[in-house]
């Protein structure tokens, strides 16, 4: 079986932490470039995991996941749409949602869409 990159890191950095925040820097500074050179946002770090507002762009989307999942980063099964509200992300980030009665789909894109990532565990 072919090593993975985290088993490429794990030689390097025999001793890290599961959780994302304290993995080496070299290793986060990589997944975020990922993300910000293809018009993505790191939104937060949970645990082993990080959230990803995608752009609309469905091949820069598609890009971060492929780069992303490369580096030991898999990609959860769902996407969650919110709301935009005061934040006025560039019109890159914004994405027609399924509409609530709160706030309807609209003609305008009116929802951020994230995506959670989570470092590849040991089996």
């Amino acid at each position: 079986m072919q090593p993975t990159y985290l088993d490429e890191l794990r030689k390097m950095e025999p001793n890290h932490s599961k959780t994302f925040a304290e993995m080496p820097n070299w290793y986060r500074m990589e997944i975020r470039d990922i993300v910000d050179d293809n018009g993505g946002m790191i939104s937060h770090y949970d645990g082993p995991a990080i959230s990803v507002a995608l752009p609309s762009n469905v091949i820069s989307a598609g890009a971060i996941t492929a780069g992303l999942a490369k580096r030991g980063m898999m990609p959860g099964d769902t996407v969650t749409y919110f709301p935009i509200g005061g934040d006025n992300p560039p019109e890159s980030m914004r994405h027609f949602g399924p509409g609530t009665a709160t706030a309807p789909r609209g003609d305008q894109p009116s929802y951020w869409l994230y995506r959670r990532y989570t470092v590849e565990q040991e089996a």
